[in-house]
């Protein structure tokens, strides 16, 4: 998730919701979700 979150943002725009999704999933694998 770490290497797809910027591509996102590029690809889709920071606010679209499969990039989100993959912000989410990023925080949530390494630990940081709250």
């Amino acid at each position: 998730y770490a290497a797809l979150v910027p591509v996102r943002e590029r690809v889709s725009g920071s606010e679209h919701p499969d990039t989100l999704r993959a912000r989410a999933n990023l925080a949530y694998w390494s630990g940081q979700a709250k």
